[in-house]
């Protein structure tokens, strides 16, 4: 079993506090993504896991086996970084074997399994060159291949597809989640970019300030986000949030702070009449209707193929409408939206969190 258990994980740097007591279980298996703003703890989390940085409290358990007291090298974790790590002087079949070389595995065994792992992550062919030799997806590939070779119990990646550029991006996060559907090994993957959490993890952790804010499957972060920051960070392009106040009745809507009108759906009732809070709607989730319908004026319009993103006004608050099919009205132009009410979110104004 290579179940990963966090109990409590605290990391003071000086005076400052990074990690403020972080709860996770990551089960047998499974691809969880720690995602977050720079600064929030992720990479911080990771290499403590890793034992590249000392805890200043808390538990770390692999299976039944406490991590604390025991060296990186003996955790039985591998763990990709952002810049390859490669060794310059060694070609890529020394680089992928090295670390067996170091456990003593014979030559033909060692050739053996580089071979095959060579094979699965296509550098058969690239395995008499060296690193300088590789494009960036290739060096990435070797960086994965010297830590599958080892078969560890996990896979530990820090931001490992940043260095790229985003068609290669695309290419190779599709290349690890089919790698980890293969091998089935417990992986945490740190990433910024929330469009590479949504699309290869079983479970995303988003952080704040060191704290978990809320944990999930990539489509219950979006469809249930448990407050604004989260609402704000998952989903691209992200949600629109708006300013406004509660109305209650027969067609409950919130007033915005402009005085426009928002349908909504269903309301709670311990959401009260007059209560400030902030009104969630996805760009998608907004359609373009003839009149009647909500006044909005028109300030860029980006076409990107597949899709439009039509960035507009709403009194004084920026929007953004995500179309499906094609818009060429001009920048200040008036144009009528209509939300679909069952896809509102209503967050309180005060605490940010999630009211229906």
């Amino acid at each position: 079993m290579s179940a990963i258990k966090l109990h409590h994980i605290v990391k003071h740097y000086d005076n400052r506090t990074i990690l403020h007591g972080i709860d996770l279980d990551v089960n047998d298996g499974e691809f969880v993504a720690l995602v977050g703003p720079s600064g929030c703890g992720k990479s911080t989390l990771l290499r403590t896991i890793a034992g590249l940085e000392p805890m200043s409290s808390g538990t770390i358990t692999l299976g039944q086996r406490v991590l604390n007291d025991v060296a990186p090298k003996d955790r039985d974790m591998a763990m990709v970084f952002q810049n390859y790590a490669l060794y310059p002087h060694m070609t890529v079949r020394d680089n992928l074997g090295f670390a067996l070389k170091i456990k003593g595995v014979d030559k033909h065994a060692r050739a053996e399994r580089v071979a095959q792992i060579a094979a699965t992550l296509g550098l058969a062919q690239e395995l008499d060159r060296y690193p300088r030799q590789l494009s960036g997806g290739q060096r990435q590939r070797v960086a994965m291949g010297r830590a599958i070779v080892r078969q560890p119990a996990a896979f530990l990646f820090d931001e490992p597809l940043s260095n790229l550029d985003a068609k290669l991006r695309i290419q190779m996060r599709t290349e690890i989640k089919a790698l980890h559907q293969k091998l089935r090994a417990t992986t945490i993957y740190v990433t910024h970019d929330q469009v590479e959490a949504m699309t290869m993890a079983d479970r995303i952790v988003v952080l704040r300030n060191g704290r978990i804010e809320q944990q999930g499957t990539p489509l219950q972060l979006y469809d249930r986000p448990v407050n604004t920051f989260v609402a704000g960070f998952i989903g691209s392009p992200a949600m629109n949030l708006i300013q406004g106040t509660m109305r209650n009745g027969e067609h409950p809507c919130v007033l915005s702070n402009d005085g426009i009108q928002l349908p909504v759906g269903p309301v709670p009732s311990t959401v009260q009449p007059g209560q400030p809070v902030i009104y969630g709607i996805r760009p998608e989730h907004l359609h373009i209707v003839s009149e009647p319908g909500i006044e909005a004026r028109v300030t860029v319009v980006e076409p990107t193929g597949a899709e439009t993103h039509v960035a507009a006004r709403l009194g004084t608050t920026a929007l953004l409408i995500s179309l499906r099919n094609r818009f060429t009205q001009a920048p200040d132009s008036p144009l009528f939206i209509m939300p679909e009410v069952k896809q509102v979110h209503l967050f309180d104004a005060d605490t940010g969190y999630r009211l229906n």
